[in-house]
Order: C-alpha cells, then sequence, then structure tokens
C-alpha cells in the first residue's frame, strides 16, 4: 500500500522487506531531519511556517483518507 501512494508530502519508502516476522521501511535520506529536528535547531519556528507545515499535513492526511488509510 505505501508503495502505491504518490503524493508530494508524503515520503514514498525504497524498499518494503518482512524478515523474522519484523517489517522493515527503506526510506530516502533527508539530509535536514525530519520536522522535529528542524523545529528544534530553529528553536521553534513562526507562525507563518507553521501555518505551511499544518497545510501540508492536512493535505496530505486528506489524501491517505481519499484512499481509504487512516493515519
Amino acid at each position: 500500500m505505501l508503495m502505491d501512494l504518490d503524493h508530494p508530502f508524503i515520503i514514498r519508502p525504497l524498499k518494503l522487506r518482512n524478515e523474522m516476522q519484523m517489517n522493515y521501511i527503506a526510506l530516502p535520506y533527508c539530509s535536514n531531519g525530519d520536522l522535529f529536528d528542524i523545529v528544534e535547531k530553529c528553536s521553534g519556528i513562526g507562525e507563518n511556517a507553521s501555518r505551511k507545515i499544518l497545510k501540508q499535513l492536512c493535505l496530505a492526511i486528506g489524501y491517505l483518507h481519499e484512499k481509504g488509510i487512516v493515519h
């Protein structure tokens, strides 16, 4: 299911693997880190950046819901 997702605000896995009853997901390297890392490095983010991020999150979650996926 993850491999079929195609949205600009959702990271597409490179590889999925199941070994010894464990699931592994290989994701592309994000040199700036994740959202938490960015907020922590900047000691918070401003209102405009927060608004932009929230909009992107809502668009991504809306896309997932259209596909019948609950996050």
